[in-house]
């Protein structure tokens, strides 16, 4: 096989994303093999062993294949927590030599707001694993018309089949452009203390809980990784409870069942604009309400948020179009991350002002000095309680205010209408300045399920038959544009 495309999108063959790959496959000259692995249908988990057939096979595709094709949507500005997995099982137990003069490249189908933050992080990856960086691609993809650019998304397509192509051809890829880093970090170890099996789908009502309205609300502190596995996590929090005044809560979301997301977009659809599986997630959301702050604590496996952190950003996407948690005040620290602890503390920082917690302190492990650490980390609680009791307001930074309208504009520039967010145009009075048949279409369908469900599956059928009518004109060796 020369050729495999890893499709992390949990909607399987129905998304955008994988739609691009087909566009892909499809221009590459003959000769040239090509695989997929839909990573939904082979059901990666933490708890799943080495030595798992599932596992086995993945692994001895991605090392046969001469380019690995990274194929996904972004969930809340990351990769989804499939692709997460992946990566951690990757670095841990792979070396760099195991892909010596083999290549990746990158699809990303999303709304194309910061895609490069997406982007950079995989090819960084890639590189970390040992493959050379062939190139990417970026398209805007949704889930009813497929593509917004269809001739766009073919013209990438046939680029980055070219950039394929012609490293097979040559048998070269690109030299990396990011120092090797020390796979301590990129791969620090298992973050559950229980097993993946064992994890809680429900969460009994803490002790140390209190209500908002009362004097002392806790600081909840949300842990990434178990503090029973890695001593520098339980440090970190050992150093919030000293230099607290408040009541700290702890939450391992490592021992908590929290699934990933499905892609089935009721979050959006739905008027409550909440996910709808059945497990820990409301329990952790009404944790964090009830809070009279929110820390977040992570380690930075493959340069990203620990898996627990990132399915759980992924499985509020639909509250970063209404953020919930307005004037909680959030922190984050970043613990083992070295050179890229800078890259998570970002990503967690945007998360957390995305769903409406302003981030008023930040901070990492890089002091050696065991004092010098719990100095910093007294200085930035400060900082957080301070927050708490005079209610600093905070500026919308890391792009906030202009994330939160680029999702509430999809709903105006897709025919993919948000039913959740018609009160929020109608109140705010952000449908005044736009043409009347989108108000109308808004309101037809916040009150008509019947409505919106007929025209998401009329969009799916229209976008399904120009995708298969693109695939044959590729395959046909069609030049220009194709409709």
């Amino acid at each position: 096989m020369s050729v495999l495309f890893v499709c992390a999108s949990p909607r399987g063959r129905q998304s955008s994303s994988t739609w691009l790959s087909e566009y892909v496959e499809a221009a590459l000259p003959p000769g040239i093999q090509a695989g997929r692995v839909l990573l939904p249908e082979v059901g990666l988990d933490e708890g799943m062993p080495d030595d798992d057939p599932r596992w086995l096979e993945l692994l001895d595709r991605i090392r046969a294949a001469h380019v690995v094709v990274w194929v996904l949507p972004s969930y809340t500005f990351g990769v989804p927590s499939a692709l997460r997995l992946l990566f951690d099982r990757l670095l841990s137990r792979t070396t760099p030599a195991d892909f010596a003069g083999r290549g990746a490249a990158a699809l990303l189908a999303s709304a194309r707001y910061q895609d490069d933050r997406v982007l950079e992080r995989l090819r960084l990856v890639s590189e970390q694993l040992g493959l050379g960086w062939l190139g990417d691609a970026s398209v805007d993809g949704n889930p009813v018309k497929g593509f917004e650019h269809p001739d766009e998304a073919v013209r990438q397509a046939r680029r980055i089949a070219r950039d394929i192509a012609r490293s097979i051809r040559d048998g070269q890829v690109p030299p990396p452009r990011s120092l090797p880093l020390d796979r301590s970090v990129l791969a620090p170890g298992p973050a559950r203390a229980v097993p993946f099996a064992a994890a809680r789908a429900d969460l009994p009502e803490a002790p140390g809980i209190v209500p908002a309205a009362s004097a002392r609300p806790p600081i909840l502190v949300l842990a990434g990784t178990s503090p029973q596995v890695d001593a520098a996590v339980q440090e970190t929090i050992d150093h919030v409870r000293a230099a607290a005044t408040q009541p700290v809560e702890v939450l391992d979301l490592s021992g908590v069942r929290l699934q990933p997301c499905t892609g089935c977009y009721t979050c959006n659809t739905d008027t409550a604009g909440r996910c709808p599986l059945p497990d820990a997630l409301h329990a952790v959301r009404g944790r964090m309400a009830r809070a009279g702050a929110v820390v977040m604590v992570s380690r930075a496996g493959a340069a990203m948020p620990d898996l627990a952190l990132r399915r759980l950003a992924e499985r509020m996407w639909g509250d970063c179009h209404r953020p919930p948690f307005q004037g909680i005040p959030g922190a984050v620290a970043v613990i083992r991350g070295g050179p890229v602890a800078d890259r998570v503390l970002d990503d967690l920082s945007l998360f957390l002002s995305l769903v409406g917690c302003p981030v008023v302190a930040a901070w990492t492990d890089a002091p050696a000095d065991p004092s010098s650490r719990r100095l910093a980390v007294a200085h930035e609680v400060r900082r957080l309680e301070l927050a708490m009791s005079e209610g600093i307001p905070e500026p919308a930074r890391y792009g906030v205010a202009s994330s939160r309208l680029a999702f509430r504009d999809l709903a105006l520039r897709w025919s993919f209408y948000l039913r959740a967010d018609y009160r929020y145009h109608r109140v705010h009075g952000l449908l005044k300045d736009r043409p009347r048949w989108p108000q109308f279409l808004l309101r037809l369908l916040a009150r008509s399920r019947r409505a919106f469900r007929g025209m998401m599956s009329g969009g799916r059928r229209h976008a399904a038959r120009r995708h298969a009518a693109r695939i044959q004109a590729l395959q046909a060796g069609a030049k220009g544009n194709v409709p």
